[in-house]
């Protein structure tokens, strides 16, 4: 069956046209075939689910969804799409009209907090989007994803040297912060020891495991860094020595333990460290 004959065969599922008692119409929802008419924000994450939309449209039916557009002076003639891009596409791949409605002058960093409360952007879409915009410390959180191996997660403890909310925002979490475009690297210099620690860490295990670049065991690197007690370099010395038990640990805590002991073996009396008893500065 070709696409066109799909398309046919999908029921619309109508939005309803009666107003309801102690309501009023606020807005219009427009429909169209002509799909010229819509654009983006060169900001705009690429479409990602696009397929999948399209199949559920053509399994259970195309809900009239309206996507939402504005008019911005960037963009002359055309309805650019803040909310809705992968439902643009998806109707436009099954040759179906697109119910739209027109938000008055909304801007790019509008559509983040659409995008935001909808919980549909990924930290790395927020990165990309803020790195376009030009936001240094994004460019820097982007190139640093595109040139190591790093989880978005990862990458976000070594760029700010915690693992704690940055205080950014009063009562959120840090998935906000980035999404909100308020993420800052603290000590890009430092964060680059940290990262180079690590590649190291990947030499000794030798292609044995990738506990380097596991979220947990890159947390607790980034908090013995935080400890003027802790010795880098010591630290990879006995992991050379003892490369067979750096282990894999569920927690971050735990991944401490390990290195503490591995740090301590076969040391004096008087250069034994505990960080567990340290307070931790991040």
């Amino acid at each position: 069956m070709t696409m066109d004959e799909k398309s046919k065969k999908i029921k619309i599922i109508p939005l309803q046209k009666e107003v309801e008692s102690n309501s009023r119409v606020v807005s219009y929802v427009y429909e169209t075939l002509d799909y010229s008419l819509f654009t983006t924000f060169k900001e705009n994450r690429e479409p990602d689910h696009v397929g999948r939309i399209a199949n559920n449209m053509i399994e259970y039916g195309a809900i009239q969804k309206p996507i939402v557009v504005t008019k911005h002076e960037g963009y002359p003639d055309k309805l650019v799409i803040v909310d809705g891009n992968n439902s643009f596409n998806a109707r436009m791949q099954l040759n179906l009209p697109i119910p739209y409605i027109i938000l008055e002058g909304a801007t790019p960093k509008e559509m983040t907090a659409l995008n935001l409360v909808s919980k549909n952007w990924t930290h790395s879409d927020y990165i990309d989007f803020y790195a376009k915009l030009g936001y240094p410390d994004y460019i820097i959180f982007q190139n640093l994803l595109k040139e190591y191996e790093f989880t978005c997660r990862s990458m976000e403890y070594i760029l700010r040297l915690s693992t704690t909310n940055d205080g950014s925002e009063a009562h959120g979490s840090t998935h906000h912060s980035i999404a909100r475009g308020l993420f800052k690297c603290k000590n890009p210099l430092k964060s680059r020891e940290i990262i180079d620690f690590l590649l190291k860490v990947k030499e000794i295990e030798g292609g044995r495991s990738y506990i380097y670049k596991a979220d947990k065991f890159v947390a607790a690197v980034v908090r013995l860094f935080n400890l003027k007690e802790f010795d880098p370099e010591r630290a990879l010395r006995k992991f050379k020595a003892y490369p067979g038990l750096i282990v894999k640990q569920p927690d971050a805590p735990s991944y401490i333990n390990v290195i503490e002991k591995i740090y301590n073996r076969h040391t004096a009396k008087k250069d034994l460290v505990s960080f567990m008893c340290i307070k931790f500065r991040s």
